[in-house]
């Protein structure tokens, strides 16, 4: 058996669309545990008729908001399954994604956790088509610097590292996010394996920052604020979870922070003749294709500002049509 545990605040919009691709899985031996953070619209409602219908969904209900990190840490709690996936409210799940994640960890037994791909939609509109070539690859620290984004909707945990890490969770104030936290924590202790295999449709709207990263990541501005909203997780590493880290990780780790305050300057800055500053970064951090990508993203910025505004604008225009 496997758990879902799926965490729910204000979701009337989309949850149905969600659930109903969960219970259409290929593989039906599983736990649905889905726990609403006092939602004040009809979710709860929804949860309640379909938990009537299928005796797999369990239904919990916090006392008070807790967030969206604590609202799933604290489901993590309640599972009994072999493997737990991670749902978000929103999102609609790929018919085979439970059974083809399973037959992944048949295949690489030393993975503890699986991260798959997915492709992004507003709305009912797809957009954004990736190309699906089922590749697979262990996931290593500079990846997961470069790009402090892979979400915990597109995760899989083995039951042993969903105990592991709660146990290691009790020892933690304050956690920043609930999927960067096993993410950090999978890495120190034991496998990730990444997957091309896009195994979810991942809806972006007007109620999630996904959607205004999106769109906004065409300005300067809203560029340096994703900087430094990476830069508060990476932090969060060295103040939480530093023992867990080997001396070289910490010096990448460290290393890594400082290419974030140069962007975040040379961008502020806005000057074209800026990028010269950017040589070194350029020199250093070339092996790593993705971070690179990133700097090289800074430049085209600096001098094409225009450019982006105008595809954002014509992003915007679309949507509203």
């Amino acid at each position: 058996m496997v758990s879902i545990v799926l965490a729910t605040y204000n979701g009337e919009n989309f949850i149905k669309q969600q659930i109903n691709s969960i219970l259409a899985q290929d593989y039906q031996d599983f736990e649905l545990i889905i726990q609403d953070d006092c939602s004040t619209d009809n979710t709860v409602s929804i949860l309640n008729s379909y938990s009537k219908l299928d005796p797999r969904i369990k239904i919990l209900k916090n006392e008070r908001n807790l967030g969206y990190t604590k609202n799933f840490m604290t489901l993590l709690e309640n599972v009994k399954g072999d493997f737990v996936f991670l749902s978000d409210q929103d999102d609609i799940w790929v018919k085979n994604k439970i059974s083809a994640s399973l037959e992944i960890f048949k295949k690489h037994k030393d993975a503890e956790l699986l991260i798959c791909s997915d492709e992004d939609f507003f709305y009912e509109e797809q957009i954004l088509p990736k190309k699906e070539n089922i590749n697979y690859h262990y996931v290593y620290l500079p990846e997961i610097l470069w790009s402090c984004s892979y979400k915990g909707c597109n995760m899989c945990l083995s039951a042993n590292l969903v105990n592991n890490l709660l146990t290691e969770a009790s020892k933690i104030d304050y956690i920043i996010a609930h999927d960067w936290f096993i993410l950090c924590y999978a890495y120190c202790t034991s496998r990730i394996l990444y997957t091309d295999k896009i195994l979810l449709n991942y809806r972006i709207h007007d109620n999630n920052t996904s959607r205004k990263e999106l769109l906004g990541n065409s300005k300067i501005q809203s560029r340096v604020a994703i900087i430094n909203k990476q830069k508060k997780h990476i932090e969060w590493i060295c103040k939480s979870m530093s023992s867990l880290f080997s001396v070289q990780d910490i010096k990448i780790i460290k290393d890594y922070l400082k290419l974030m305050d140069k962007r975040q300057k040379i961008l502020a800055n806005k000057k074209k003749f800026s990028a010269v500053r950017y040589i070194p970064e350029l020199i250093k951090w070339n092996k790593y294709k993705k971070i690179s990508k990133r700097i090289y993203g800074d430049i085209y910025m600096l001098f094409f500002e225009k450019n982006y505004r105008k595809c954002n604008n014509s992003n915007k225009q679309v949507e509203k049509k």
